[in-house]
């Protein structure tokens, strides 16, 4: 009877001292977070598991192994930008950590107390997806009409940039802030009196034009002697035959523009840097030879004289994103001064989202 019970007691000391399951036994039907990327697997089958992407609101399935501390995800190229994504793991305790595409990664398991940070990282998804839809080309009109010139938002009070940004957050300026920026009669005296007279006249029509530009998502910026707008230059690599055009870098090509007022309030140029101006298309060849012929002579300026842009929105810094959407170049020869009639070779209208 003794010798039974001690067989039962040395049976039982094994069991419990027996190492914990190991391979896909381990992890089946379990679900890791990574908490600081939100991104979540659920282990379905001994190969197989669902990855979700909170952030982006999407899953797909993987592939998986994972043989003694190395755990392997494989993400479908479907899901993973044009080729497989894997994600090499090492265990750490009861994690499973490693680096991969410039990012850390540490998974463990999800608990009921990872809601609330599931919720946040689907709220910081949905923000950035309405960031990445501003800041898009696609889909913007080519119709130059729908463009508002800047030079009719301009005026003797101030700049179009000081408009643009203050009617986007006019509703946290008091009256006072309103006139002392935008109303010249206001700001440009300091007669009580006088002030006091022009008050409410002023301030209903700066409203009334802040209540028009806040609607406004296209622009037409024009290069004049007092807003000298976006560059561009020839690359000193010349004419591209397989493109069909001369390269080009500037402003619209490299977003390196930003560009303050007085008032503080200033532009810069965003939105998806893909290289669609950074290409003049000349197709004809006849053409393309004379412009390379002043090219190597240091004898040739490019021009955008009228750049038309997307408003992507305006920062707290009253800062205006601007996404370019197409633009009317001028070829002309170089002669360090502004062009006259017979400098230009020739004009192009660029518009590479239609």
């Amino acid at each position: 009877m003794v010798r039974k019970y001690l067989s039962i007691l040395l049976l039982f000391f094994l069991a419990a001292c027996s190492p914990k399951p190991r391979g896909p036994v381990e992890v089946l039907d379990k679900t890791y977070l990574d908490r600081d990327n939100g991104y979540e697997i659920q282990f379905s089958s001994k190969e197989q598991g669902k990855f979700k992407n909170y952030a982006l609101d999407n899953s797909t399935t993987v592939r998986y192994t994972l043989e003694g501390d190395k755990l392997v995800i494989t993400i479908p190229a479907e899901a993973a930008d044009k080729k497989d994504a894997v994600l090499d793991l090492e265990r750490s305790g009861d994690r499973f950590k490693g680096k991969a595409y410039g990012k850390f990664f540490e998974f463990s398991l999800k608990t009921p107390d990872d809601e609330m940070r599931i919720e946040k990282f689907k709220k910081e998804g949905r923000e950035q997806a309405e960031l990445n839809k501003r800041l898009s080309p696609q889909g913007a009109p080519s119709d130059k009409s729908v463009y508002m010139p800047t030079s009719s938002i301009d005026d003797e009070n101030n700049d179009w940039m000081t408009w643009i940004a203050v009617s986007r957050n006019a509703g946290a300026q008091s009256e006072e802030n309103l006139l002392g920026m935008l109303s010249k009669a206001w700001y440009g005296t300091n007669d009580s009196f006088k002030k006091q007279e022009v008050k409410a006249s002023e301030i209903q029509r700066i409203k009334d034009k802040l209540d028009e530009l806040k609607s406004v998502e296209y622009i037409a910026l024009k290069k004049t002697d007092r807003n000298s707008g976006p560059t561009a230059m020839l690359d000193d690599k010349g004419y591209s035959f397989e493109k069909k055009g001369f390269p080009i870098f500037g402003s619209l090509c490299q977003r390196d523009l930003n560009v303050r007022t007085r008032s503080g309030a200033s532009y810069s140029i965003s939105g998806e840097n893909d290289g669609k101006f950074c290409l003049l298309p000349v197709a004809d060849e006849s053409l393309a030879r004379q412009i390379e012929e002043q090219r190597t002579k240091n004898s040739i300026r490019v021009d955008p004289l009228v750049s038309y842009f997307k408003i992507a929105g305006v920062s707290g810094d009253n800062r205006i994103s601007l996404v370019p959407i197409g633009a009317d170049f001028s070829v002309t020869k170089e002669t360090y001064r502004q062009p006259v009639a017979g400098d230009e070779l020739a004009s192009f209208s660029v518009w590479p989202y239609k």
